[in-house]
């Protein structure tokens, strides 16, 4: 959503709200550091969770 702010007497007023762009199943989002861009995280298909795999001390394993 984005607030536009009028200033005109001096005094800050709220102007409409106005919606950016859908996201509807965004949970995480971050800004650039400029404010001009918008970086979503939002599943798509299959929400199936993929296990995710740890090898430590891989170094060692390429000695055997």
């Amino acid at each position: 959503m984005s607030l536009s702010i009028d200033w005109s007497d001096g005094t800050p007023r709220p102007g409409a709200l106005q919606k950016l762009f859908d996201a509807p199943r965004a949970a995480s989002f971050d800004v650039s550091t400029e404010g001009r861009r918008f970086i979503v995280v939002e599943a798509l298909g299959d929400d199936t969770v993929v296990p995710m795999v740890l090898i430590q001390n891989w170094p060692a394993l390429l000695h055997k």
